[in-house]
């Protein structure tokens, strides 16, 4: 692909992930369970609606299939299109009359828009990858997290104002039929963004045959624990800061809420900033940092002041954004430059579907042990500092994976090494 392709795939691509940030931001989880709520859902199945996400990561096999037919960006937009459609069954949730039915019709719509996404999502390092080179990559993936967190954070923060001002059923029926109509519309540009044919051909082939020529190339055994560990830390940090302001200095939820925009904006400004570091820093050493930063953002949370310091917690959760967008387009970034093309996409299947069960098991059952475990010895606040003591220890041992990467190399520099 020469460089006036790519510079098209470019715009088009990013304009897609700008459009596509808004049915998120007003389909993400914490909105789908206020709606679920609102419907009268138990809670066991508003449980299943936060992890459908993790659960539904072994679809991505479904969009290797779709892809083997319709390339890398067709084959996107063919399960997203499928996505958009079928999760406006939700909007009918309300009109059922039996709380069995309800709830069953919820689950269904809220699972096939996790599983279709995960359809998707195969193809987002293999398309990057193609519409790339190493002397743009860098800047091109972090300016794009940067657009889409930005893009985001502002329909987040509608979401909030809407659900404040209107506290009616209709307004999560009508952030459900806008999210959709905006998702269908993000898919004209991606359905033309030009690529090789290598993403295609590669779905096309056995995968096991594929795993084998990948394991000769590539050490998945430095890669996927590093993939992981960097998800898990994320994942062990953010989601318990929220629950330590919340339960332990106990804000309202709106005050929370803010701090969520503020961990958005940490994430805009990592983009941002990382556009100017990639080009003189390493993927897995800007990877290395920011999971160093998360044992240091993990520390002061274990020792954070016994009353509510508001300078205090916006660093922490401005810095803990800066982290997250850094070490997500970081593992990114590395991912492509490890692979050759028609190993992408399944190099990414395995990181994908290793890093979500991780991340999703260190979150529930290591997080929610030590939670429990502390919650029977002390009270407040000092259940979370216990909590972060455990888990600044934690991330020191998925810092010594991630930092693995540093001897592996990437798929360039071996190629410089040979040359």
């Amino acid at each position: 692909m020469d460089q006036a392709t790519r510079l098209l795939a470019q715009r088009r691509f990013r304009v897609f992930w700008m459009l596509n940030a808004i049915p998120v931001a007003f389909l993400l989880d914490d909105i789908l369970v206020l709606y679920g709520i609102r419907n009268g859902l138990p809670a066991p199945a508003l449980a299943a609606v936060a992890s459908f996400v993790q659960l539904s990561m072994p679809f991505m096999l479904v969009g290797r299939l779709i892809t083997a037919r319709k390339g890398l960006a067709r084959g996107w937009a063919t399960a997203y299109r499928i996505r958009y459609v079928l999760v406006l069954i939700l909007v009918i949730v309300p009109y059922l009359q039996s709380n069995v039915v309800r709830t069953a019709v919820f689950l269904a719509g809220a699972l096939a828009f996790a599983m279709l996404r995960a359809a998707g999502v195969i193809n987002m390092h293999a398309l990057n990858g193609e519409i790339t080179s190493e002397e743009d990559r860098g800047r091109y993936l972090h300016g794009n997290f940067a657009l889409f967190n930005g893009t985001y954070m502002v329909a987040v923060a509608l979401t909030v104002v809407a659900t404040r001002l209107v506290d009616k059923i209709w307004i999560y029926q009508a952030m459900v039929m806008v999210a959709s109509a905006v998702g269908l519309l993000s898919l004209r540009p991606l359905v033309r963004v030009p690529e090789t044919g290598v993403g295609k051909r590669a779905a096309q082939e056995p995968f096991f045959s594929l795993l084998a020529s990948v394991r000769k190339e590539i050490n998945l055994l430095v890669l996927i624990p590093a993939w992981a560990g960097g998800l898990a830390a994320f994942g062990m940090v953010a989601p318990f800061a929220i629950m330590l302001i919340k339960n332990g200095y106990g804000i309202d939820d709106y005050t929370a809420l803010f701090f969520t925009l503020l961990f958005l904006m940490g994430s805009v400004a990592s983009g941002v900033l990382n556009r100017r570091l990639t080009t003189r820093i390493k993927p897995h050493s800007l990877v290395i940092a920011y999971v160093a930063l998360l044992v240091g953002i993990a520390a002061a949370w274990a020792f954070s002041p016994a009353t509510f310091v508001l300078p205090v917690v916006a660093g922490l959760f401005f810095l803990t954004g800066v982290s997250k967008a850094g070490i997500v387009v970081g593992l990114q970034h590395y991912l492509i430059s490890e692979n050759r093309p028609e190993h992408r996409m399944h190099v990414s299947l395995l990181a994908e579907l290793s890093g979500a069960a991780i991340a999703g098991l260190s979150g529930t059952l290591l997080g929610g042990g030590l939670l429990q475990f502390f919650g029977a010895r002390v009270q407040g606040i000092e259940i979370y500092h216990g909590y972060f003591r455990v888990v600044a220890v934690l991330l020191l041992v998925a810092l010594f994976f991630v930092q693995r990467l540093a001897r592996s190399g990437s798929a360039a520099d071996r190629a410089e090494s040979a040359a």
